[in-house]
């Protein structure tokens, strides 16, 4: 069991996009980065046969390189 002392209770609210605009930003351009760097590197794999030794590849790795 667990106490918590609650002094004040504030209400929520959705903020205005002035309030998150940047935040939205930053993670939009994260998800571009991220998108073109998995881009690049499907592509670049394409050129090359990569091979891991010592384990089986994984349902992913097997999926990733038959594309």
């Amino acid at each position: 069991m667990h106490l918590v002392y609650l002094s004040e209770r504030t209400e929520g609210h959705l903020p205005a996009l002035t309030e998150v605009r940047e935040a939205v930003r930053r993670e939009w351009e994260d998800a571009q980065r991220l998108e073109a760097n998995d881009k690049f590197y499907r592509d670049l794999l394409k050129h090359y046969t990569v091979t891991v030794e010592g384990r089986e590849p994984t349902a992913a790795e097997k999926k990733m390189a038959a594309q």
